[in-house]
């Protein structure tokens, strides 16, 4: 291989890690499949039936010409749905909401929001069918109270599809929305209870972790998961407290600093401001840009920011997953 073909392909191996990572963080808890499945497939599957048959005010639209409406608002409606969600969740994250609550409020605004986006694909689907009328057929004497109630005639059909898909991936596939509770299925070791004491694991035993009389962390108490559910990571956000532990991560109103002192005696570290993970329940630590970012068992990924990365030094943690990391290569980092 030349060296062009070499360089060629470190380039296009990291080019898919960034975008890895940003997937990561823009789509937690989601598989790539899952991400074009949500984001793509079911919007375009849902505008092509609408599309096909026509319908609403498509209904005098060549068919083409249907299709390329109907799927092109949808896709539009469904990305304007979910940052409407998101900023919902975001802005109402102190009060906990349900998750029906977060998907109607943010379809609402994301109709609002999308509103211009979607007259300019009418506007454009009326120039590819000239002489058909292309806006929402309401009788011009309606008076203000009856046009509310029509328009919302309109679009709850799409905000209904919009919270059924939602709580099929919630429920079904057991994936968190919009920071509501929830399960991610996943290949993990069995879980190992709060209170002990690890032993180094040797690659050549399986040795397991010998029990002591220790109480596990309060905020242990406060999580649906129970107090023997083996903690991943934590990570603060606001005046919250997000615990990963088993299969799940639940939302608490808890002080990070307070639950930092109560894992003290668990295999673990600091890694971010913001995060703590356990060590048992790294899978791999790979290089991203300055830094490490840390995958867990869980599928979360973790970054690690610039002041802690001699943490994972100190702790064995980067040769181990990585190699012979010296310091000089850390400080030409």
């Amino acid at each position: 291989m030349d060296n062009g073909s070499g360089i060629g392909l470190v380039a296009q191996s990291a080019i898919k890690d960034r975008f890895k990572a940003l997937g990561n963080v823009a789509f937690p808890f989601m598989s790539g499949r899952q991400i074009v499945t949500f984001y793509v497939l079911v919007p375009v599957s849902i505008g092509a039936i609408l599309g096909w048959y026509r319908a609403g005010y498509t209904a005098e639209y060549p068919i083409a010409v249907s299709l390329f409406e109907w799927i092109a608002n949808f896709f539009a409606l469904w990305v304007a749905f979910d940052l409407g969600s998101r900023l919902t969740a975001f802005l109402m994250r102190p009060w906990t909401p349900p998750l029906w609550l977060i998907l109607i409020l943010g379809g609402l605004a994301g109709v609002a929001v999308s509103r211009p986006l979607r007259s300019f694909i009418r506007d454009m689907a009326g120039h590819l069918s000239p002489g058909i009328r292309t806006d929402i057929g309401f009788p011009p004497d309606l008076i203000w109270q009856e046009f509310v109630f029509a328009y919302l005639g309109v679009i709850t059909v799409p905000i209904m599809i919009w919270v059924l898909v939602n709580y099929v991936f919630h429920e079904a596939l057991h994936l968190p929305r919009y920071g509501c509770h929830g399960q991610k299925k996943t290949l993990m070791p069995d879980p190992i209870p709060v209170g002990t004491e690890f032993t180094q694991r040797n690659t050549n035993a399986d040795q397991r972790p010998l029990p002591l009389n220790v109480h596990p962390p309060e905020f242990m108490k406060r999580l649906t998961a129970g107090t023997d559910a083996e903690i991943i990571a934590l990570q603060a956000e606001d005046h919250y407290l997000r615990v990963f532990a088993g299969d799940k991560n639940e939302l608490i109103r808890y002080r990070f600093s307070d639950a930092i002192d109560e894992v003290h005696g668990l295999p673990g570290l600091q890694v971010h401001r913001s995060f703590w993970v356990s060590t048992v329940a790294i899978e791999s630590i790979r290089r991203a840009g300055r830094s490490y970012e840390i995958k867990m068992t869980s599928g979360l990924s973790v970054p690690v920011s610039r002041s802690y990365r001699y943490a994972l030094k100190d702790a064995g943690l980067l040769d181990k997953f990585l190699g012979r990391v010296s310091n000089n290569e850390m400080v030409a980092d």
